[in-house]
């Protein structure tokens, strides 16, 4: 993975990032997009500059793939297409 600032951070330790981004990840990864998007949000609030959108990004990708999976394609669509603009 690539950081913000351009550098690499694939291996970078957990204890350096966030609880509530790692949270947000386990969320994600269970196919639970609501309560991804939900700890995301937070860390959004309470984020500034270019991190923030990537948070914001993070955020509508939950949120698409949670309506896709309720059978709301029309509204996943249309977040999907926003959500690239984003990353």
């Amino acid at each position: 993975m690539i950081g913000l600032n351009g550098q690499e951070k694939m291996n970078e330790p957990a204890e350096n990032y966030d609880p509530r981004y790692l949270a947000g990840i386990l969320f994600f990864n269970e196919h639970d997009y609501f309560e991804a998007h939900e700890v995301w949000e937070d860390l959004w609030m309470a984020s500034s500059g270019p991190v923030r959108q990537f948070y914001k990004a993070l955020i509508h990708a939950a949120v698409a793939l949670h309506r896709f999976s309720n059978g709301n394609l029309r509204s996943a669509l249309k977040l999907f297409h926003s959500d690239r603009n984003y990353m």
